[in-house]
C-alpha cells in the first residue's frame, strides 16, 4: 500500500457481486429522477480508475447494454486517521428550497425554474420547466394557482406536486384538496358540459397527467396511486448526500432525517469510521448492505428502530 496520502483500494473479486446489486438498486433511482450525470460527476473524482471500469462492466451487464455508473463508488476507511490535508464534508444536492412570502415552500427539481406572483386577491405561480413541490400556508382570502402550460391547479392550505413535461402536465396531491382545470377551457369553454369536463377535484394520493396538445374540453381522468408509487414519483425531492471522509456519527443522522427506521448506535466503536461517497439520503436499505460489506456492521431490527454494531 501506498503513502498515507491515498486512499486503500477496497478488495475486488466477491464483493463485485454485491457492488453491482447495490449499484443496480441506485441506478433506477438515477434514471427515474434524471440524476444519472450528476451522480456519475460527484463520484468519478473519487474513485480509482481500476474501480470504475469494474463497476461500469458490471452495471451494462446488468442493465442489458446501458452503460452509466451511478450510485455508491466511494471508499470506506475503518479505523483509521485521515489525511491531514483532508476535510470531512457532507454536500446535499439537487433540490433547491424557496420560503415564499406568504410562507408557503416551494422545492423545485435541478433545472426547474418557477415565476412567482402575489397580489392582495391571489397568490399565482407560473411553473415555466420542471417540477416543483408546494406546500401552500392557508389563506382563506388569497387562492393559491400554480399554472403549468394550460392547466391550472388551485388549493388554500395543501400540498400538491407539478411536473411540466414535454407534452404533459402531471398534478399529484401529497395533502389536502385541490382543483385542476385547463385554463384555456375556463377562458373560451364551447358550452358549461366542456368546462365542468375540464375541470376536477384531486385528494391526497391521487393524480391527474393532462396532455398539453389535448383538446381543451377533454375531460381529467383522475387515478389513485399507491404511497410506494407516489414516493418514487417524488424521488427528486430526496436530496443527495455526498461524504468525504465524514465520520458516521455525522452520516448516520442525516439518514434518519430522510428515512425509515430510525438507526442508532448499539456499538460507540464504529462512530468514527469514515465513509466517502454519495447515496440518495432516504436509501437506508442500500446503507446498511454497504455498511455490512465494507465494515462487517450488523443492523439488529427492534421495531421502528435498527441498532448497528460490529
Amino acid at each position: 500500500m501506498s503513502s498515507g496520502n491515498q486512499m486503500p483500494r477496497p478488495p475486488l473479486g466477491a464483493r463485485d457481486d454485491a457492488d453491482a446489486a447495490a449499484a443496480e438498486l441506485e441506478l433506477a433511482w438515477a434514471v427515474h429522477a434524471g440524476q444519472v450525470e450528476e451522480v456519475m460527476r460527484r463520484t468519478a473524482a473519487r474513485v480509482r480508475r481500476r474501480r470504475v471500469r469494474a463497476f461500469a462492466a458490471s452495471l451494462s451487464i446488468a442493465c442489458l447494454g446501458v452503460v452509466a455508473w451511478v450510485g455508491w463508488a466511494g471508499y470506506f476507511r475503518a479505523g483509521k486517521t485521515a489525511p491531514a490535508a483532508a476535510v470531512a464534508s457532507t454536500v446535499v444536492s439537487s433540490v433547491e428550497m424557496r420560503i415564499l412570502a406568504d410562507g408557503s415552500v416551494a422545492e423545485l427539481s435541478r433545472g426547474a425554474q418557477m415565476v412567482v406572483e402575489f397580489s392582495e386577491a391571489q397568490r399565482r405561480i407560473t411553473l415555466v420547466r420542471g417540477s416543483a413541490h408546494f406546500e401552500v400556508s392557508k389563506d382563506a382570502t388569497r387562492p393559491f394557482v400554480v399554472t403549468a402550460g394550460d392547466v391550472e391547479a388551485r388549493a388554500l392550505g395543501t400540498a400538491f406536486a407539478v411536473q411540466l413535461g414535454a407534452s404533459t402536465v402531471e398534478v399529484l396531491v401529497t395533502h389536502g384538496t385541490v382543483q385542476v382545470d385547463r385554463s384555456a377551457a375556463l377562458a373560451a369553454p364551447s358550452s358549461r358540459s366542456d368546462a365542468k369536463a375540464a375541470e376536477a377535484v384531486l385528494q391526497a394520493g391521487d393524480r391527474v397527467v393532462v396532455g398539453l396538445a389535448a383538446d381543451a374540453g377533454s375531460p381529467l381522468v383522475v387515478e389513485t396511486v399507491s404511497e410506494p408509487e407516489a414516493s418514487q414519483r417524488l424521488a427528486w425531492r430526496v436530496p443527495l448526500l455526498e461524504f468525504s471522509g465524514t465520520p458516521l456519527s455525522e452520516v448516520i443522522p442525516l439518514f434518519n432525517r430522510h428515512g425509515k427506521p430510525r438507526l442508532t448506535f448499539g456499538d460507540d466503536s464504529i462512530r468514527n469510521l469514515q465513509l466517502s461517497g454519495v447515496l440518495r439520503a432516504d436509501n437506508t436499505d442500500l446503507l446498511l448492505r454497504l455498511l455490512a460489506i465494507e465494515f462487517g456492521i450488523h443492523a439488529e431490527g427492534h421495531g421502528e428502530e435498527i441498532v448497528l454494531r460490529r
